[in-house]
């Protein structure tokens, strides 16, 4: 399969060089050399391709390119940036349109871009020109040819589908990188079979161990309360549910009870007894402890921000690196600089006392994404991020991890959970954000939907897929019945977390009979997806 490939192209300062062959045989130029390697694997073949410099290199593109015929009744995997971009198969004719350049003062306003890959990937909005981040696939009937990246920790790849100019594409995001010794542009997998049979032989290749986490349950305070959450709130809701001896794995509590996004152990004065005694009073309830922490980020009215500027990852011009703008919290926030010694002391000290003093059992890591922002020079935004997440499980011990806000590829093997979709909404679609502002990474209940059934086949191969939350309640919420049911439903099917933020003290006797129902967890089998438009035809087993 390696053959399907015609031609490398690299770039870089000074020259551009294309390599007719370069994947079958080494190669050598004024600049460099390059090795590589194809070999058979369980289910297709593994390409390897390094770089080794002669002196120091600054690279500006690497990408190989292939013919290929795409035929109309083939679908496309698109699978995007991050956690929260929305990621589905494609027909061959549509587009990605990007951010509506009409809105420029609005998504600037907010850094809309910073969320996702518009700040570094240019969105061309032409019919059939779509690219998908880490892999794809490109689905015929059952079968599929799939292609995926088995490592990021070098850089992000991408694939670019041209279906009009008869183009396969893959990128690697290296933009500005300077090295001076041997460096993996790519290491790829090409297969061919059935999507689930092939997925697992995909992450089999990788190499990273089946994630030890099981499917498991929970509440979250977020989805009812939101930043509003006090120390009363979350132990009305926790004896709720002890009292009616519901089995919880997680009981979860949320953002909103920090002072200061960024100042992880000063506690606002909502909790006076402080997060250890809740921690014990869930542990007394029997669920284990979950807690929000947002890692790598602060806003500007943290003490963080204001006592520790050298803290602070600076853009191009030196000024502090703005990752986005939350109006639920004071406005803009900031990405931390992990390369800094006293930032990796200081989040050591954060996950030591909120694991081992405070007692929780489970964090879920938030806006991660904001690890590869910035400036590449000497690193790449994948090299950068695969650091972040390097480090954020090795500071975790053996405690559990639920990412978000993360590049999915960074995140393979470091998570047992990992969020697969955006957030949902009260609303069953923001159409301000989708059709208006054309958002790929909004909050949207049917994108978020959207997303758990795309990326299903990457529960319990890379973590076990958090689909984010379902809600059955009926006030506070703009779903209708049937909607609220396609929720809970979707989350049993395709979930390995499944949450909700209810207060089940609201619920009528109707609600809660269909809120146990999910009761005991049991295994599920996705038989087959099929689409038509927008109508999802699935065909699963439980139990």
């Amino acid at each position: 399969m390696g053959s399907i490939f015609q031609q490398l192209t690299i770039r870089t300062d000074r020259d551009l060089y294309r390599f007719a062959v370069a994947l079958q045989s080494n190669a050598a130029c004024v600049e460099f050399t390059l090795t590589s390697d194809i070999t058979a694997v369980t289910g297709g073949e593994r390409l390897t391709l390094f770089i080794h410099p002669k002196a120091m290199l600054k690279l500006e593109s690497c990408i190989i390119t292939a013919t290929r015929n795409y035929h109309p009744d083939e679908r496309l995997m698109i699978n995007g940036y991050q956690s929260w971009s929305e990621s589905r198969e494609y027909r061959i004719d549509e587009r990605l349109p990007g951010l509506r350049p009409l809105f420029k003062p609005v998504t600037r306003r907010y850094h809309l871009a910073d969320y996702g890959d518009e700040y570094f990937y240019p969105y061309p909005a032409k019919p059939g020109v779509l690219h998908s981040h880490t892999y794809t696939y490109i689905r015929r009937g059952t079968q599929a040819e799939w292609l995926g990246s088995l490592s990021e920790k070098e850089g992000f790849t991408i694939f670019e589908h041209d279906t009009r100019q008869k183009t396969l594409t893959i990128r690697k995001d290296c933009a500005r990188l300077e090295i001076d010794q041997s460096y993996r542009l790519f290491d790829l997998f090409i297969g061919y079979g059935a999507v689930e049979t092939i997925a697992t032989e995909y992450f089999d290749s990788m190499g990273i161990p089946r994630p030890r986490a099981t499917a498991a349950c929970g509440w979250t305070s977020w989805y009812r309360y939101y930043t509003g959450i006090s120390e009363t709130i979350i132990l009305e809701n926790l004896h709720a549910f002890q009292e009616r001896q519901i089995p919880l794995d997680f009981f979860q509590i949320d953002d909103g009870y920090q002072q200061a996004i960024g100042d992880w152990l000063l506690v606002n004065d909502k909790f006076p007894r402080g997060m250890e005694a809740l921690a014990k009073a869930i542990h007394r309830a029997g669920y284990r402890a979950g807690l929000w922490l947002a890692p790598l980020i602060c806003e500007g009215t943290s003490v963080l921000y204001r006592e520790h500027p050298s803290w602070l990852a600076q853009d191009e011009h030196g000024r502090p690196l703005i990752a986005g703008r939350n109006p639920g919290w004071s406005g803009r926030f900031y990405a931390i600089d992990l390369e800094n010694k006293e930032v990796r002391e200081y989040l050591r000290k954060v996950f030591d006392v909120v694991l081992n003093h405070w007692g929780f059992d489970m964090l879920k890591l938030d806006f991660l994404y904001a690890a590869a922002l910035g400036p590449v020079d000497r690193k790449t935004r994948g090299q950068k991020m695969h650091e972040a997440m390097a480090f954020l499980r090795e500071i975790s011990g053996n405690k559990l991890l639920l990412g978000c806000g993360v590049p999915l590829g960074s995140a393979f093997g470091q998570v047992e959970y990992c969020r697969i979709g955006g957030d949902i909404g009260l609303t069953w679609e923001n159409f301000f954000l989708k059709r208006l502002l054309r958002y790929r990474d909004r909050i949207s209940t049917t994108a978020s939907l959207t997303s758990t059934i795309g990326r299903r086949h990457l529960h319990d191969k890379a973590f076990l897929n958090d689909p984010d939350v379902f809600l059955l309640r009926d006030n506070n919420l703009k779903l209708t019945a049937g909607q609220r049911h396609s929720l809970f439903l979707l989350n049993q099917v395709f979930g390995g977390l499944l949450f909700t933020s209810d207060s089940i003290d609201e619920y009528d006797a109707e609600t809660l009979r269909r809120y146990l129902s999910q009761f005991p967890l049991c295994e599920r089998e996705i038989e087959s997806v099929t689409t038509a438009g927008n109508l999802y035809q699935i065909r699963f087993r439980i139990g």
